[in-house]
């Protein structure tokens, strides 16, 4: 269980709760399991957190979700953006967009660069303008730290 799905259920048990002991002791175990969370990531927020919900509900797309027969997303494709989100700094997926592909991945499309990262289950794919260069990688052994790296680069090309 993450920090945030953590968080998302004492969020709900404050809105419900009644006055008693059991719902109390239920509320300090959540807090606790927050205070144990030994992850070695801070709690998700602003483009991280947005991209962090906007996977739970990529997780939930079903075959033929484009109306032909697009893939699911695959749930380790999920997972690793997950982890990227977990380990990336806030800075990182500043004006960047997550699309589902009718293959089962993920595409990363940026808001602010002519630059996209495709996201599968063992390997990334990416292309990026370069002042007058076009930098791509094709099939890319998937490492949370490389697709870091790639993504730092093309966010710091032009700044």
């Amino acid at each position: 269980m993450t920090a945030l799905d953590i968080r998302q259920k004492i969020n709900h048990q404050v809105q419900i709760m009644p006055d008693d002991n059991f719902v109390l002791l239920l509320m300090l175990n959540y807090a606790k399991q927050l205070s144990d969370d030994d992850n070695g990531y801070s709690a998700l927020t602003g483009n991280a957190l947005r991209l962090w919900n906007r996977t739970k509900i990529l997780s939930k797309l079903y075959k033929g979700w484009d109306g032909a027969d697009a893939d699911p997303i695959e749930s380790k494709t999920i997972a690793n953006m997950q982890n990227i989100l977990k380990k990336g700094a806030e800075k990182d997926f500043s004006g960047w967009v997550l699309f589902p592909d009718d293959n089962g991945t993920l595409l990363l499309q940026s808001q602010n660069k002519n630059a996209s990262v495709s996201l599968g289950n063992n390997y990334f794919s990416y292309v990026f303008h370069n002042h007058d260069d076009i930098i791509s990688g094709e099939n890319v052994k998937f490492s949370v730290s490389h697709f870091l790296n790639v993504l730092k680069s093309i966010n710091k090309d032009g700044e």
